[in-house]
């Protein structure tokens, strides 16, 4: 479980516009992985709910790694989250662009869509937390 939370967090803070008005507490999550760990658990997920064949899987495997290598020095500095989240998202079309010469049409489609379905659930996590802290004021 604790992977697949690791994987949403970061889908969702490198897609989803708004996501910077959140907490910083997914940011702290990541901090403690590795590349390699961020990569497996995209990797392992992607595997599972795209059907990727094994040379696909190996490729993506790859790009994932790639770009969690990428993503490491900018989860781990110092910089505010508005920053973080700029950068973060630089990559991301870079990295579709990659993923849609490996993916099918059709799997690039379902990507989009597990995306979009884990950006709204975690907009409407933030928005239940943000709710609950200012009743709680």
């Amino acid at each position: 479980m604790r992977r697949v939370s690791v994987f949403v967090v970061l889908a969702v803070l490198v897609s989803a516009p708004g996501f910077a008005r959140g907490q910083l507490e997914p940011l702290d999550e990541l901090k403690h992985t590795t590349p390699q760990q961020r990569a497996e658990v995209q990797t392992e997920f992607m595997k599972e709910k795209l059907d990727l064949t094994p040379e696909q899987a190996e490729k993506v495997a790859t790009l994932n790694l790639e770009y969690a290598k990428k993503a490491d020095p900018v989860l781990k500095s110092d910089d505010g989250l508005f920053k973080k989240v700029r950068l973060l998202r630089a990559d991301r079309d870079a990295k579709k662009a990659a993923l849609d010469e490996v993916l099918t049409p059709e799997q690039s489609e379902k990507l989009a869509s597990l995306r979009d379905a884990l950006r709204q659930r975690m907009k409407e996590k933030l928005a239940k937390k943000a709710e609950g802290a200012a009743t709680a004021d």
